[in-house]
């Protein structure tokens, strides 16, 4: 949720003529962390706050909904309170390249569980390339869950 604000801040002068200066700022509300975060470091909901922000200061490349944040691993140092990137965010990896994974093939109601090894590290949904153990034959698969995978047909 968007939250435009329009803030009057007014500074008055008194003078032997009366005049008063009056200023207007337009805000926008984004989301920002309440503490800092490390590298693949996961962001949930209670990481973050809305804080108000000046216009003139928010770039097209700040993320606006907490939606976009919320789920994602961090790419590099986030720090507390301030306006959060695209670009400072990636999917969590649930496999990485290297471990041991379970690989599961399903047809129909058949289902068969292997032990194998990624080749490569990857995020829900993403195909990877993995090693089965016992065959050593290299298939694609794709990412269930942490440390799972699953051969499709």
């Amino acid at each position: 949720m968007i939250r435009k604000r329009t803030v009057f801040m007014a500074l008055v002068a008194a003078s032997l003529w009366g005049a008063a200066a009056v200023a207007a700022e337009k805000t926008i509300e984004l989301p920002v962390l309440t503490s800092p975060k490390a590298i693949n470091d996961v962001i949930t909901a209670d990481d973050l706050v809305m804080q108000e922000f000046p216009s003139h200061r928010v770039k097209g490349d700040m993320l606006r909904d907490s939606t976009q944040i919320i789920g994602q691993a961090a790419k590099r140092q986030l720090l507390a309170g301030k306006p959060i990137r695209l670009i400072d965010l990636r999917r969590e990896q649930l496999v990485q390249r290297g471990e041991n994974v379970a690989l599961i093939y399903r047809n129909g109601t058949l289902e068969i569980t292997a032990t194998g090894k990624a080749m490569e590290s990857g995020a829900l949904d993403d195909i990877i390339r993995v090693t089965n153990n016992n065959s050593n034959r290299t298939v694609d698969a794709t990412i269930t869950g942490p440390k799972q995978v699953e051969i499709r047909e």
